[in-house]
């Protein structure tokens, strides 16, 4: 009786074992899919920022430049 109980308190322990891999495996998929799906959303949100940063230096080159056109017309 004994032996019979110890199998099958072993196969319990096993059964969880097993239970609680597959579980740590599906969080951890599931972590893995966020952080990708995260840093795709960064990724997109860097690109829209440096489009941005580039739009805003043309626009701080011209008004040097106006700035500039400016004082040369108002000195002359």
């Amino acid at each position: 009786m004994s032996t019979i109980v110890n199998i099958k308190q072993l196969n319990d322990v096993v059964d969880k074992t097993v239970q609680a891999i597959e579980d740590g495996k599906n969080e951890i998929f599931e972590i893995s899919e966020r952080a990708r799906t995260d840093v795709k959303t960064i990724e997109d949100e860097l690109v829209e920022i440096q489009n941005k940063l580039k739009l805003i230096i043309a626009d701080v080159d011209q008004l040097e430049i106006k700035e500039k056109t400016s004082r040369k017309n108002y000195l002359t």
